[in-house]
């Protein structure tokens, strides 16, 4: 179960629809075969941390350095991962949760982790130290299921990026758990908006995903 590929935290609508008929309680959902969660932060954020240090004003030099997913939110002075964590952890889904990050930011996560009482032994370092020797985000995944042997249902979440505030973590286990098979959340991109950074899913009538380009 894959989700959340590229968003933001503008407000738009996540594309997460529940069959008709869905009766699926919270509590039954919870207790349902066991979930893994996995949260990607290994990027290196070149883009925004090439960015910020070359601002001049002075106005970001507390954050320079600073991982993109430890960041505060549009609006929030909480990070995008302090959102996913609470999220993910306040529902009592997961019967484990793990972090991957990369060399160079690991202690980072290590200093948020103990703030936050995330198992600190449940980060994952890929080793990488740069841009260039990034392994990317299915290389991390499957770093994941090979060193902590999963082998089951698991949603994987991009954590330094945002459907909306609103987003509800539960909706999308209720729909899966439903739905069967794997499944993958999107937005749709508002017009004008420039489709450079992001990843492009096309869909057929039925909403299965047929091609993606990034």
């Amino acid at each position: 179960m894959a989700t959340e590929r590229t968003s933001n935290s503008s407000g738009r609508t996540q594309q997460v629809r529940s069959p008709s008929g869905d009766s699926v309680s919270r509590q039954t959902v919870a207790t349902q075969r066991h979930l893994v969660c996995v949260i990607l932060v290994a990027g290196h954020g070149t883009i925004l941390e090439t960015d910020i240090k070359n601002d001049s004003s002075g106005r970001y030099d507390d954050v320079r350095g600073v991982p993109k997913a430890l960041l505060p939110g549009v609006g929030s002075r909480e990070s995008i991962l302090d959102f996913w964590w609470t999220a993910i952890n306040t529902r009592q889904i997961f019967s484990e949760v793990f972090l991957v990050t990369n060399a160079n930011k690991y202690k980072h996560f290590e200093r948020w982790a103990t703030a936050n009482e995330f198992p600190v032994e449940n980060i994952i370092n890929d080793g990488s130290t740069t841009h260039h020797t990034r392994l990317g985000s299915v290389a991390d995944f499957e770093l994941a299921l090979r060193t902590r042997h999963i082998s089951g249902d698991t949603m994987v979440v991009a954590g330094d990026m945002l459907f909306n505030y609103n987003f509800d973590i539960l909706q999308v286990i209720k729909y899966f758990r439903a739905k069967g098979g794997d499944l993958a959340i999107y937005y749709e991109m508002e017009p004008g908006e420039s489709v450079s950074s992001r990843g492009i899913v096309e869909l057929d009538h039925s909403n299965r995903i047929t091609k993606f380009w990034e």
